[in-house]
């Protein structure tokens, strides 16, 4: 059995947490991690425009899963929200498990500063 965990956003898995990357490579029982960069959607699409690319996207992750010859798969899919729910959609429809990634908001305040470090918590599922 081939086991895939596929990530579509626009982060890369090679810059996860060790523990994001242990949780992932658990639900697959090891298989690889496939990127997939999450699409630039511009503001001014239409829905028709964002349903016709993830229409496009069915497509492209169709082919890889037959590229890897993969028996499960497993999606992480974060980004534009009406992309996302037209992609989840037809993905779990289809009968896979499509994730988000949930984060612990950590802020540091220097000299009058606030920067903001997300911490992986855990994969949730849609």
């Amino acid at each position: 059995m081939n086991n895939l965990f596929i990530n579509l956003s626009n982060h890369s898995s090679n810059k996860w947490s060790p523990t994001q990357i242990n949780a992932a490579l658990n639900m697959v029982n090891n298989g690889p991690i496939i990127d997939m960069p999450f699409p630039n959607i511009d503001p001014n699409m239409s829905s028709s425009d964002v349903i016709d690319l993830a229409i496009e996207y069915r497509s492209k992750i169709i082919n890889l899963i037959d590229e890897y010859e993969a028996d499960y798969v497993v999606f992480h899919i974060m980004g534009e929200m009406t992309f996302t729910f037209n992609l989840v959609n037809f993905l779990k429809d289809n009968g896979y498990h499509c994730y988000a990634s949930t984060t612990k908001r950590n802020v540091i305040e220097k000299d009058g500063v606030k920067t903001s470090v997300f911490e992986f918590v855990k994969f949730r599922e849609y």
